[in-house]
């Protein structure tokens, strides 16, 4: 019956198998049970799940012709499905679809129109939203609220963001940390420290999670108005506080770092047979030196089962991820999520404090004189051709979704490669270019997606270099990208720094190219 099917296709969607819930969809019309209203409902959330907002429209033709009641679960679901599918001018017909008929708008409709919004940067529709709200007298909660403020700093108008937060401040909604993180967010963005502190201030009593990045916003807002004193007096004010709330704690980093000592290595374990160097140890503080093919939280089990072993066992958390075929140095706060540590390490993080330098070959000639630097600030967004898993790419614009994105490049080699056959009579070479990439933003794949852009491809790059430089694989197996440098700062407020040389198998690949002198 209707009650199977519709828990089928539920389940479908609950899995994020969309395509098999629509498979059930149409085994159910051609069935005898009837399609009701949970069962388009049902069939529309799986679109959604799935970012097929097309689907889900013609599901709501295919509703209005069969003539089954539609409810504002209904157009809920189908103005969330246009959202998740970056089609927020279809968001907003629907909505007004919803408008004119029958079926009351309510808190979640409201939410999810200006969420989609938000994912098209248009700030002033989602104002104009919130003052429908208001007339009509829908009640407005948190999620509108935050949605409303990241709606305002996706179209970097950054004031009004703050303007809505004072009005969220002056309600009866209580701001949660979603909403302190956005107005901390859009204060960094605006420069308009001021505001950003007190915003972080407000939320530090009732915080339930890490305060790390949240306090990185600050420093953020402070650095971008010139204020660098005050962004370093911030950071090291909260690391007081959060080192005096845990007490001994501090003396139990001090007596890791000595169990973790630079130049020895954390075993194999958990099957893997890559033991860790340690690169880096302070209180508080782990750097390694992550092998290429091993994912950073498996590393970071590695760390622990090491510390088990001995009879010490301590959490650890990951602060800031290597790709699983990027090697290099791999930071991990010794502590909690919520520990002092990992707060300090995070701030630096979401700050901008930290400074992490890649060593990466391209393809192609430098981008200027070796020894020159360059910026690229392309904003990025994610692929939505469903071909590649986490795929990026540089935006087409600066709205519909896209992130800031920043990277420092500096030329430090020319190389060139025979790829004709010896005694040809034509003698064909390609070009290379060993680059220095520090990522001020951490997006995912930035280094490789910046470099592509610029048309100099990661070399024996299998996601982001085209098919017909798969020849780099013969002499260099895997990416050609290492993180050589970490520069941060200790819970003794001294800056500290994690070196790693290019390894053995990229050594050995560079070393089949001949430098351009």
């Amino acid at each position: 019956d209707a009650i199977v099917f519709n828990a089928l296709i539920s389940a479908c969607e609950s899995g994020k198998a969309w395509h098999k819930a629509l498979e059930i969809f149409n085994i159910m019309e051609g069935s005898k049970a009837a399609q009701d209203t949970i069962t388009y409902s049902a069939a529309i959330s799986a679109c959604r799940s799935g970012g097929h907002w097309e689907c889900a429209i013609q599901l709501l033709a295919s509703m209005t012709g069969q003539g089954v009641a539609r409810d504002a679960i209904v157009f809920n679901a189908l103005i969330s499905a246009c959202e998740s599918g970056k089609a927020w001018h279809k968001a907003l017909e629907i909505f007004n679809v919803m408008e004119g008929s029958k079926v009351a708008q309510d808190t979640i409709t409201y939410s999810a129109a200006i969420s989609a919004c938000r994912s098209g940067g248009h700030w002033e529709c989602a104002i104009q939203l919130l003052a429908s709200m208001i007339g009509q007298g829908v009640a407005r909660d948190a999620i509108v609220f935050n949605a409303l403020i990241s709606a305002c700093e996706s179209g970097k108008a950054w004031h009004k963001a703050l303007e809505i937060f004072n009005v969220m401040e002056g309600s009866k909604v209580n701001p949660n940390e979603n909403a302190y993180n956005a107005a901390v967010s859009a204060g960094g963005r605006s420069s308009s420290w001021q505001h950003t502190l007190s915003s972080f201030a407000g939320e530090r009593g009732g915080r339930s999670e890490s305060a790390g990045i949240p306090l990185g916003g600050v420093i953020s807002s402070c650095r971008a108005a010139s204020a660098w004193t005050l962004a370093l007096q911030q950071l090291d004010s909260e690391l007081q506080a959060w080192l005096g709330a845990e007490g001994p704690s501090t003396l139990r980093y001090m007596k890791l770092s000595n169990r973790l000592r630079e130049g020895e290595y954390i075993a194999a374990a958990g099957g893997t047979k890559e033991r860790l160097e340690i690169l880096l140890s302070r209180p508080g503080v782990l750097a390694v030196l992550k092998p290429p093919g091993v994912v950073s939280e498996f590393a970071i089990k590695q760390v622990r089962w090491h510390l088990e072993a001995q009879d010490f066992a301590s959490d650890v958390t990951c602060v800031s991820r290597l790709d699983a075929p990027t090697s290099g140095v791999l930071v991990m706060a010794m502590g909690g999520l919520c520990s002092a540590p990992a707060n300090f390490l995070l701030a630096q993080f979401a700050g901008r404090l930290a400074m992490k330098t890649y060593h990466c070959l391209c393809s192609g000639p430098p981008l200027g004189a070796l020894g020159t630097a360059g910026l690229t600030n392309a904003p990025m967004e994610e692929e939505m051709d469903g071909e590649l898993d986490a795929a990026m790419r540089v935006a087409r614009s600066r709205a519909e979704g896209a992130r800031e994105a920043t990277t420092t490049l500096k030329a430090k080699g020319c190389y060139w490669k025979a790829t004709s056959e010896e005694g040809a009579d034509t003698a064909l070479f390609d070009m290379f270019s060993l680059v220095a990439a520090q990522p001020i933003t951490g997006r995912t794949h930035q280094i490789r997606v910046h470099l592509a852009s610029l048309g100099r491809h990661l070399v024996s790059d299998p996601m982001y270099g085209p098919s017909a430089l798969s020849y780099h694989r013969e002499w260099c197996p895997r990416l050609f990208l290492h993180c050589s440098r970490l520069t941060v700062r200790g819970l003794d407020r001294q800056q500290c720094s994690a070196i790693a040389p290019l390894p053995a198998d990229l050594a050995r690949a560079l070393g089949t190219l001949v430098p351009v002198r």
